[in-house]
């Protein structure tokens, strides 16, 4: 079985400079993802998804239908490396109930910058994956099991 990209995805047309694609192993994907809370004996429990819309998801993987796929923002500051902002999680259950080795994942950067004239006295700025440094891009295009 095999995930199959909405090449109409409109993540896939925006900027596709100031993105890596890679594919993962989506147990990987919710590791990284997920509190350590949630999963007992290597499975995933808890109220982490709406169960009608899971069961969709999987029905679409199942058939060979086009799904967008899922994303992560990783901050290179303030710390380094750490994910931000994801989607996916439904996504990353349907392949794996599916049996789906990899899944694609969009990779998203961003630093910080110091901004007094913003509420939180920081501004977000996007960043070309060229500009992330070498050692941080390789882990994270790896995206080894870890928790969050």
């Amino acid at each position: 079985m095999e995930f199959i990209i909405d090449e109409d995805a409109s993540i896939l047309h925006e900027e596709p400079e100031m993105r890596d694609l890679v594919w993962v192993d989506p147990v990987d994907f919710l590791y990284q993802t997920t509190d350590p809370k949630w999963f007992i004996n290597g499975r995933l429990t808890g109220p982490l998804h709406k169960e009608e819309s899971l069961q969709k998801l999987i029905g679409r993987v199942r058939d060979g239908l086009p799904i967008n796929p899922p994303w992560i923002t990783v901050n290179i500051t303030l710390p380094p490396g750490k994910i931000v902002q994801h989607e996916g999680r439904h996504r990353a259950i349907a392949a794996i109930e599916n049996d789906v080795k990899k899944m694609p994942l969009l990779i998203f950067y961003e630093r910080w910058e110091d901004n007094p004239k913003t509420f939180s006295g920081m501004d977000f700025i996007h960043v070309k994956p060229q500009n992330v440094p070498k050692s941080m891009r390789k882990n994270l295009l790896g995206f080894k099991k870890q928790w969050a």
